[in-house]
């Protein structure tokens, strides 16, 4: 099993994708109605340009999705290189949302890392598979 990204920078760019998230006001949207919002962010460190992030969410009424992407730039990204995707879908019943699936794949200049959930429809365990790759990226 993979071990999380514990870097502060690792956690400095989650928080804020987080933060974006809940500021975009996502809600479920009306029976049969559909909202998409796409979000593109540019995150600068020391005056240095950092890194890339877009977060779209889908609100398609009973569904909803999200995809977020992230990639180092600049300095950063020859220290790091660093590139994160991460997709998640549910459904939406009335004001709750019900998980059916997450992935997220990062990967800096020397290993790959994916994790998949899926989540059960009746609200048993979920199952969750990590890969990693290590080698030359």
């Amino acid at each position: 099993m993979a071990k999380p990204l514990n870097s502060p920078v690792t956690a400095r760019l989650a928080a804020l994708a987080v933060t974006a998230a809940l500021l975009s006001g996502v809600r479920p949207a009306p029976a049969g109605a559909a909202e998409t919002g796409h979000y593109r962010f540019a995150a600068y460190w020391g005056g240095l340009h950092a890194a890339d992030f877009a977060l779209t969410i889908r609100n398609g009424g009973d569904s909803y999705g999200t995809a977020f992407r992230l990639a180092t730039r600049g300095v950063v990204d020859m220290i790091l290189k660093l590139r994160v995707a991460a997709d998640s879908a549910g459904a939406a019943r009335g004001a709750r949302l019900a998980p059916a699936r997450y992935q997220v794949s990062y990967s800096n200049r020397y290993k790959a890392r994916s994790v998949r959930v899926a989540f059960d429809p009746n609200g048993g365990p979920a199952t969750a598979k990590t890969r990693t790759d290590r080698g030359d990226q």
